[in-house]
């Protein structure tokens, strides 16, 4: 008897179990299917808003972020903001990035910081809170942030003032790999404003960035080099030698990307001889499309067309317009395009 009872009461708990595993079984692959669906759903998205779709993408984007997905949510927040796709609304913006910064995401955490250092974008004012989550964000490895970082110790109107920590975060923002860091740093250690000046450190991230591409990074790095702030060659009495052969190549790489000044000292240079006799060519086309980038009255400007004027007279009617021609002719070296030695 006892024993038909235990066995009635085991096949009632296994029946129980069977069925609670069915039940919990069948809503993970319900909740799985979901997901996959919202996942698929922001994919989309954001397809449609690379391609300029932004009321279709900002559907599915709301289907998505209801769903709890945090990377919807922020970019919903964005689009919020910027009233794209859907009518502008900054408290909805503000709502959707707070929920997305809570669930962890680096870019949401940088943005509600941002807006509450500011005191924009829907958010209320609050620096302290502020800080703190941009803190975070930099923490996490985000570069916006430690540039943000960067400029709130820098700026000695706040108790945040701090040259030792501005300089610790824009040289790991600059370690990031990030070119514009890079040239941050450099010119601030030129200009002093990390305290002392420091060109030979500052030309060593100029020179990063120059290689990568950064058209100002390689002017800075021809100036330092024409200045004897940084070089090769080192007198014991003198300390740096100005390097003309260096500042030349770094001149010649800015101004083969169409940087007025650079084209303006490249020019000055290539007439020394440093670029032999075709050089000089290549000077007049430097100066023919470098002037005209300069302000009206301005002295380079008008420098730039008193030599063009002289040169018109050396080189001849023809010439001359030959080589305005081949300035018209001249096609830039991108913007961002790696030196290659």
């Amino acid at each position: 008897m006892i024993c038909s009872v235990l066995l009635s009461q085991n096949k009632i708990i296994g029946f129980k179990y069977l069925l609670f595993s069915f039940v919990f079984f069948s809503f993970l692959y319900a909740s799985h299917i979901a997901w996959a669906d919202y996942q698929a759903d922001y994919q989309k998205a954001l397809d449609l808003h690379n391609r300029g779709k932004y009321t279709e993408a900002a559907t599915l984007f709301a289907k998505s972020a209801n769903a709890g997905n945090h990377h919807a949510q922020y970019s919903l927040g964005i689009m919020f903001r910027r009233g794209q796709g859907v009518e502008k609304d900054l408290a909805k913006s503000a709502y959707l990035l707070t929920e997305s910064a809570n669930k962890g995401l680096v870019g949401a955490i940088f943005e509600v910081a941002l807006g509450k250092i500011n005191g924009q974008n829907g958010f209320p004012k609050d620096r302290t809170e502020g800080i703190r989550l941009m803190r975070l964000a930099a923490e996490a490895k985000n570069i916006s942030a430690m540039k943000a970082m960067w400029e709130i110790h820098s700026q000695n109107q706040f108790p945040e003032y701090d040259l030792l920590q501005a300089q610790k975060w824009l040289t790991l923002a600059a370690e990031s790999d990030d070119i514009e860091s890079m040239v941050l740093l450099a010119d601030s250690l030129v200009k002093g404003k990390l305290g002392s000046i420091d060109n030979h450190n500052a030309a060593q991230w100029f020179l990063k960035a120059a290689k990568r591409g950064d058209t100002e990074a390689q002017y800075a790095l021809g100036f330092l080099y024409n200045e004897g702030n940084f070089g090769k060659r080192y007198d014991i009495n003198e300390g740096f030698v100005a390097d003309h052969v260096s500042a030349f190549k770094w001149f010649k790489e800015a101004a083969n990307r169409d940087h007025p000044k650079a084209q303006f000292m490249a020019s000055l240079l290539a007439f020394e001889g440093l670029d032999g006799p075709k050089g000089r060519d290549q000077a007049v086309i430097w100066l023919m499309r470098g002037a005209p980038k300069f302000e009206k009255g301005s002295s380079v400007r008008l420098d730039m067309l008193k030599l063009l004027e002289e040169l018109k007279t050396v080189f001849g009617d023809q010439k001359f317009r030959a080589l305005q021609l081949a300035s018209q002719r001249f096609k830039p070296i991108p913007e961002g395009t790696p030196v290659t030695d």
